[in-house]
């Protein structure tokens, strides 16, 4: 994590340093010394990262490492304060008098003075804790970062690891691999066309027996005909009649049948009939969830009597049953793994360049992971992937700060990375762009899992499985100056970067005096929701570095006008709380990024925002979204089809604006959203 901490650091002076030069006045050529004194540390730092997890690694290692971290930090820390400084003495107004216009310049001599004592101070011990890196003699390492390592065609459907598995690594199917290609290929047994569906929570390996029985050789010899189909939860029963008739020519190296884009349902079944009659032919059908696609795939897929086969995978029994129309039809319950199954599994997966040999001094920590697995073929490889690999780590973290079993909106989680600086600017690509990578490369890595996909194929929602989640936990739990929980009689510690309070904690919450976080989120806990700031007042004083306000859910009623003098903030949602007026204050908040006033009570936004050039997002009520709300829900909140909120004219400025909806759009602001090029669906 030293190495991941300086690197945040970094990439938050470098456009500083080149935007925000005026700000920096006294101190610009200190803050320049430091960032270069950083980068040049930055190729020694994983393999100190590296050699700090080992468990016979020196004491002087692991100091140096978190004396490293904590270095970082606080360089973070220092320059944050002094803009927050020098951004409220700009926002102060009525210095008339010499008296005041004295005291406000004087103030100003002191923040700098004790800036510069402050930089020089860190300049110092960052080149101590630099010439100390030579005694542990650390390989000067070229690193490539998680963004950097990015490709452009990295969409892709994030079982694809699971077909490409090798045989040396499979472990505890081969017994059920076997005995369904002997169910395959007995046409003398049995002749009618027959069913064999997988049935499985996500990640048992269903999909990964599948294909490991599609693709042997006996298989393949067998069927000359032969199709894989994924289907997920969002699909056409026309688009999977045309990919059958795609695929069946594909394999046998044939054109497709032209005008198959426009035939009807019927049409493609009867087309589909003709090809297979008298063939012998396969068809897998991974990731069902409806009991209607069989329904109507069948009719496609004549039983002529020459020993065709179906394999189904799913997540629901009912699915498999109703496929079931034969004796000869089967449906095979897959199990989780026996602990020496799934303790093989992990050393092949984590151990790879030992050959699954797992080094004593791990073993003991090793068996306590794979035993919280519970046999889950996809906890333990994404156990393992983790361990293999710290590439967007503070991403993958960051879904420790959201309650367990929770289910995430990706587009919040992105706008919520972009706030704290953890994803980097590529060229030709948005930051909304490139977040989405990160997160898609978490999911193929299977440490995240897809919750719900639009209907235009992007990922919507998205969550971590119960272990995973232990896991990033404990993660942090290590490492205090990332992210901290707040529950019911936790303790504090004020090197939290990010705060999880929950309702029935918000005592010990209002507790708290000053804090260095860079996130503070509220969830409902076990009691009744309640307004976060009741126990809390001078939020403003008390949180000065806060990016991320979170108050979505919550029976938030009035936003207090202080949240003005907030000027690190980047990412505030209101979204269904009670809130009815913004403050004029919210023109001070020239980071905000994103604000997000879905299902709130907020109708008419001050004409201040429009002030606010970096605006990213811009989102207020969805009539859509509403419908999900139940009946009780919808009540308490008044939401009684809105169709948006009054926005004044003057937005012309918002040249970085990625999203704006619903709004109540007048002639003249119809004219200015058209120098709005950065809009985006």
């Amino acid at each position: 994590m030293a190495e991941t901490a300086v690197n945040l650091v970094i990439d938050k002076l470098v456009p500083l340093l080149r935007e925000e030069g005026n700000l920096l006045r006294g101190i610009h050529d200190d803050v320049t010394s430091i960032k270069d004194l950083l980068e040049s540390m930055t190729s020694f730092l994983k393999d100190a990262d590296a050699k700090s997890e080992r468990a016979n690694m020196s004491s002087g290692v692991k100091t140096w490492v978190k004396q490293t971290r904590e270095m970082a930090t606080h360089i973070e820390d220092v320059i944050d304060e002094y803009l927050h400084h020098v951004a409220r003495r700009r926002n102060k107004r009525g210095f008339t008098g010499f008296i005041h216009k004295t005291s406000h310049f004087l103030g100003g001599l002191f923040a700098r003075h004790e800036i510069a004592s402050q930089i020089q101070l860190i300049k110092k011990r960052v080149l101590q804790i630099q010439q100390a890196s030579e005694a542990y003699r650390f390989n000067s390492t070229e690193q490539t970062s998680f963004s950097s390592s990015r490709r452009d065609d990295m969409f892709f459907d994030p079982r694809m690891a699971s077909l490409y598995t090798k045989e040396d690594e499979l472990v505890g199917i081969q017994t059920l691999r076997d005995k369904l290609i002997g169910w395959s290929i007995r046409r003398e047994v049995d002749s009618r066309r027959s069913v064999s569906s997988l049935v499985g929570m996500g990640g048992l390996g269903k999909t990964t027996l599948a294909k490991k029985v599609f693709d042997n050789p006996k298989f393949t010899e067998w069927f000359d005909w032969r199709a894989w189909i994924t289907v997920s939860q969002s699909y056409k029963k026309e688009d999977i009649l045309r990919n059958l008739i795609a695929e069946f020519h594909r394999v046998r190296k044939e054109s497709v049948p032209e005008g198959i884009e426009t035939m009807d349902l019927k049409l493609l079944i009867d087309t589909l009939r003709e090809y297979l009659k008298e063939k012998r032919y396969a068809v897998v059908f991974d990731d069902v969830w409806s009991t209607n696609l069989w329904e109507c795939v069948k009719l496609g897929l004549p039983d002529n009597n020459n020993g065709s086969r179906i394999i189904i995978t799913t997540r629901k029994s009912e699915v498999a049953a109703s496929c079931r129309e034969a004796f000869s039809d089967q449906v095979y319950d897959l199990e989780p793994l026996s602990l020496d199954k799934a303790w093989e599994l992990f050393c092949k997966k984590t151990f790879r360049v030992s050959r699954g040999y797992c080094p004593p001094e791990l073993k003991e920590f090793a068996t306590t992971i794979v035993s919280r697995c519970g046999g889950l073929p996809l906890a333990i490889v994404a156990i393992s992937g983790l361990l293999q690999t710290k590439g967007g780590i503070p991403c993958f973290l960051y879904f420790g700060t959201y309650p367990e079993n929770r289910t995430i909106r990706c587009a919040r989680l992105i706008q919520q990375w972009i706030a704290e600086g953890f994803i980097k600017e590529q060229r030709g690509k948005t930051l909304e762009d490139v977040a989405e990578e990160y997160l898609t490369e978490l999911i193929q890595r299977s440490l995240v899992q897809v919750s719900l996909v639009h209907f235009n194929g992007k990922l919507r929602k998205c969550q971590v499985h119960d272990v995973i989640r232990e896991a990033v936990i404990r993660l942090r739990t290590e490492d205090l100056t990332f992210s901290q929980f707040l529950e019911e009689d936790s303790s504090f510690n004020e090197n939290s970067r990010h705060l999880s309070v929950y309702s029935n904690a918000y005592n010990s919450f209002g507790s708290i005096e000053n804090s260095r976080a860079h996130s503070l989120c509220f969830f409902n806990g076990t009691g009744e929701p309640q307004n976060p700031l009741t126990t809390c007042s001078n939020l403003y004083k008390r949180f000065k570095l806060l990016r991320i306000l979170d108050f979505e859910d919550s029976l938030l009623d009035n936003l207090p006008e202080e949240v003005g003098y907030m000027y690190h903030l980047k990412y505030l949602s209101l979204r269904n709380t009670r809130v009815k007026i913004l403050p004029k204050s919210m023109g001070k908040l020239v980071n905000l990024e994103t604000l997000n006033l879905m299902h709130s009570l907020v109708d008419q936004i001050p004409i201040e925002i429009n002030k606010l050039h970096k605006l990213r997002s811009l989102l207020a009520y969805n009539e859509d979204e509403n419908k999900e709300f139940s009946l009780t829900r919808r009540r308490e909140f008044s939401l009684t089809r809105r169709r948006g909120v009054v926005i004044q004219d003057g937005i012309e400025h918002w040249g970085n604006m990625q999203k704006l909806y619903d709004v109540k759009a007048t002639d003249s602001l119809i004219k200015e959203v058209g120098n709005l090029k950065q809009l985006r669906i």
